[in-house]
């Protein structure tokens, strides 16, 4: 079983229905003007083909294709555009979504530590739109797509040009109107990343496309049968309106496997994979690393441990001798109504409350980040060598049972900690620094009363 480190996918009917999207809002929007108009069906699709071409997609953005398409703008009620357009946008987001178990498998093979590139015909606003909007900014570590086709200059945009752009995925853009299959992308794509041939993997829908271009490279091809559109009756209003030209259209739908045979082929769902290989397993070396940046962790945690400690050490110091010092200016004073020592227990709790709160949230939380990333390593580390983790073995150690609980306590502020049944790191700081200040406010008045 191969031991897949690289992920390369294809987008449209691979990780999403393209087709249904844009099938339902295109058949929408064509019966729409039918219904209003007399425009003969032919006259309108060869219109918006000409236009398709023209740009070299055939999800040309509609509010342009709209103001291209004179057939429509001579004929169309004018105070009817407004709904139709909004009935458009509504119906392709409608029926945009993931195919089930996508989400889930990539977010594992992540995990796992896999690299995910996607590699797409769709120019760069749409794909990078579809993958905003299906959540797979970041899920994906790189998209390479064509270029955007021309603007219209009367165009605005909605939002600020950064809204449009993806946030975590870096976008790599090819030439315009770039199609597959093109062998030099694709080894472009894997030789930027330090992998063998037989740990990348190359899943896409198309046999002429996707499946050909992996096979020729030497990589590992899937076939995403589960994403297969052009066997659909609607396949046919694709054909009449696409800017693929007759000899495209008509190659990628007579294509079977007799032609090309896929390696391996995915026949219900993406989440398959999983059953034909690994993604990422742990080698010798890899554990090795792991469990060096394990140790820098643990010396992390010693470092962070030891502030805390000297945080304590240094405020009963400093307390020992503010209270010393009170005391001995007190004995001094010959004064029988001197505040010295009330004040001096008062200063004294104020000064705890201070390196309780830099103890408590300045730097708790910085040792509790670099025990939970300890346990993160460790989870990796224990799943290949069959043992517990140092840190999981404390954090189960560590909890104390609260024998003085007292449950009245539970909905009082700051003495609800003493109502708890188990007492964990939080809870033994927050019940070593407010008793002493309570016992030093305490005395405090006590000692102001006498």
């Amino acid at each position: 079983m191969n031991n897949i480190k690289l992920v390369i996918t294809d987008l449209d009917n691979t990780l999403y229905d393209w087709f249904t999207p844009w099938y339902k809002a295109y058949k929408l929007f064509i019966d729409d003007v039918l219904d209003n108009t007399d425009i003969q069906e032919k006259d309108l699709l060869d219109a918006i083909k000409k236009i398709h071409q023209k740009h070299g997609t055939a999800e040309y953005a509609f509010d342009f294709l709209l103001k291209e398409l004179t057939i429509f703008q001579d004929k169309y009620p004018k105070d009817k555009i407004d709904n139709l357009r909004h009935k458009f946008y509504k119906t392709k987001k409608d029926y945009l979504k993931l195919y089930p178990s996508v989400m889930e498998t990539l977010c594992l093979l992540r995990s796992q530590g896999c690299t995910i590139v996607a590699y797409t015909e769709s120019m760069a606003f749409y794909a990078n739109d579809r993958l905003r909007k299906l959540g797979l900014d970041g899920i994906i570590d790189k998209l390479y797509s064509p270029e955007e086709h021309d603007v219209p200059e009367d165009f605005q945009t909605y939002y600020s040009k950064d809204y449009y752009q993806l946030k975590k995925t870096e976008h790599i853009y090819l030439p315009l109107h770039h199609k597959k299959p093109d062998t030099d992308i694709l080894n472009k794509i894997i030789n930027g990343f330090d992998f063998k041939k037989n740990e990348i993997l190359y899943i896409g829908d198309s046999l002429t496309k996707d499946i050909k271009m992996a096979k020729d490279i030497g990589i590992i091809d899937v076939h995403a049968e589960y994403g297969l559109s052009h066997h659909k009756e609607e396949y046919e209003l694709l054909k009449k309106v696409t800017h693929w030209t007759d000899e495209e259209v008509e190659k990628e739908k007579n294509t079977t496997k007799e032609h090309i045979e896929p390696t391996y082929v995915l026949k219900a769902s993406f989440s398959e994979l999983l059953n034909e290989f690994k993604f990422n397993e742990n080698t010798e070396k890899e554990l090795e690393n792991l469990i060096k940046i394990w140790d820098r962790t643990i010396d992390v945690q010693k470092h962070f441990n030891d502030i805390e400690l000297k945080i304590r050490q240094l405020a009963i110091t400093v307390s020992g001798l503010l209270l010393g010092g009170i005391i001995t200016a007190s004995k001094l004073n010959l004064s029988e109504n001197s505040n010295l020592i009330p004040i001096g227990f008062l200063i004294t709790g104020i000064i705890w409350i201070v390196f309780y709160f830099m103890d408590r949230c300045w730097y708790h939380p910085l040792l509790k980040g670099s025990v939970y990333a300890g346990l993160e390593l460790e989870k990796k580390i224990s799943s290949k060598l069959n043992i517990k983790g140092l840190t999981n073995n404390i954090g189960e150690k560590s909890p104390l049972n609260n024998r003085i609980r007292i449950k009245k306590f539970e909905n009082l502020p700051i003495l609800k900690i003493f109502a708890k049944e188990k007492l964990h790191s939080d809870d033994k700081m927050d019940i070593f620094y407010i008793s002493i200040i309570l016992v030093l406010f305490l005395a405090s008045a006590f000692t102001f009363c006498l």
